[in-house]
């Protein structure tokens, strides 16, 4: 039993056309971690703007203190854990 293979040799437009689509496909896939890093760092400092604000406005003294440093710790922690996966992923994919 014979088997031939037949296949259409690609034109040098075919041929070009697919680094530049895998190239679009990369920058697209970097930009949308780009938008998803940014939105998460927006996220953890609104979470830390919500607990400091209710520092602010409470009336005991301790509590006003443990929302305020947990407002800042929930917004710095927050904000480098989303970084540190984002460049870890962006070391993964090839980015850097």
């Amino acid at each position: 039993m014979k088997t031939v293979y037949h296949q259409p040799i690609p034109s040098g437009e075919e041929r070009a056309e697919e680094p530049r689509s895998s190239d679009r496909q990369a920058e697209r896939d970097t930009f949308r971690e780009l938008i998803v890093t940014a939105v998460n760092c927006c996220t953890w400092t609104l979470a830390s703007y919500v607990l400091v604000a209710f520092a602010f406005h409470t009336k005991d003294k301790q509590a006003g203190g443990i929302l305020f440093y947990g407002g800042l710790a929930v917004g710095y922690a927050g904000n480098f854990v989303t970084l540190y996966f984002a460049y870890n992923r962006g070391r993964e994919r090839g980015d850097w």
